[in-house]
């Protein structure tokens, strides 16, 4: 016969700020209905692992897995990409990384367009293919030759922008 569950008494929050020893942030020993705490006073851009602990009745402890994550922010100042050259099957795009990345590293990018301006759809359609592998995953990319436009667009203007990912965030570009 197995032993009844046990309700947790409680959880605690420990954090682990790079040096190998977890540190107790939270303690919640006797507040079983708290499953959140927001943690304040992480440095940006610094890379954080994190456990949770369920206390039982005598004090002993069960650790979840690791959770690991950099504080950052959404990067920004991120500017509007630049046709360099354009011909009536292509145009390339180039863009430079945002000024402010928020506290991340930049882990790749994305670059989509309008249906055209008789369109007048959102900027939702990503060049040249979804989820394209040759602009996603690349963080030192800048410039991209654009070929996936509707037909019967010929010499119409195209709202464009850049998507860009960093470990944790992502932003976009102004038009």
């Amino acid at each position: 016969m197995s032993p009844p569950d046990v309700a947790a008494r409680g959880y605690r929050l420990q954090v682990d700020d790079g040096n190998g020893t977890f540190v107790t942030k939270y303690d919640g020993i006797h507040k079983p209905g708290v499953h959140a705490h927001l943690v304040d006073g992480l440095t940006n851009g610094h890379y954080y692992k994190f456990r949770a602990l369920a206390l039982d009745y005598n004090s002993n402890y069960s650790a979840s897995a690791n959770a690991s994550f950099y504080a950052c922010t959404a990067p920004s100042e991120f500017a509007s990409p630049n046709v360099t050259s354009q011909s009536s099957t292509q145009m390339v795009l180039e863009w430079s990384p945002p000024e402010d990345t928020g506290g991340c590293t930049i882990t790749g990018y994305a670059v989509f367009r309008d249906g055209g301006e008789s369109a007048g759809t959102a900027i939702t359609t990503e060049f040249n293919s979804a989820n394209d592998t040759n602009v996603r995953d690349k963080p030192s990319l800048r410039a991209i030759a654009a070929t996936n436009f509707p037909g019967g667009t010929a010499g119409e203007s195209f709202r464009l922008q850049v998507q860009v990912f960093t470990a944790q965030r992502d932003a976009l570009s102004a038009v």
